[in-house]
């Protein structure tokens, strides 16, 4: 499938699979529930960085979270994540001297790997896109 997957996505199919994917994780298959993580993720990211995936109850789920990237293909994505994921337990680690200059630092990095994440292409929507279309069967037709 090519990169143009997304554009190509009707409309009216790309909203019921992310209304469907708005379900309690619990209430989805093996095959949803990554779909579901990835959406959800993105959104946050787009929304407010890495720093508001960290705010919300999935960020306990990150492991799986990463899995469901590579799962999709989004191995740049997963990079990004496992990265923001080091410097979150790294800034937490950090004597209370120190806690305020790598705060700032690890936000600033962050920040920085929000930006990267912004520019990867393709981006979550092509790969969801392409993830839908490998699973036919588990999705809004």
């Amino acid at each position: 499938m090519t990169s143009e997957s997304y554009k190509r996505f009707e409309a009216e199919r790309w909203n019921a699979c992310l209304k469907f994917l708005c379900r309690p994780l619990d209430d989805l298959d093996a095959i949803q529930r990554p779909a579901a993580l990835v959406l959800n993720y993105y959104g946050r990211v787009m929304n407010g960085g890495h720093s508001s995936h960290f705010d919300g109850p999935e960020a306990a789920l990150n492991e799986e979270l990463l899995e469901a990237l590579r799962l999709m293909g989004a191995k740049q994505h997963a990079r990004i994540l496992a990265e923001a994921i080091f410097l979150k337990r790294d800034a937490k680690r950090v004597d209370e001297e120190e806690i305020e200059e790598e705060r700032a630092y690890a936000s600033e990095t962050i920040e920085d790997l929000d930006m990267q994440f912004g520019r990867l292409k393709p981006d979550i929507p092509e790969f969801l896109a392409r993830y839908f279309d490998a699973h036919p069967e588990s999705f809004p037709k």
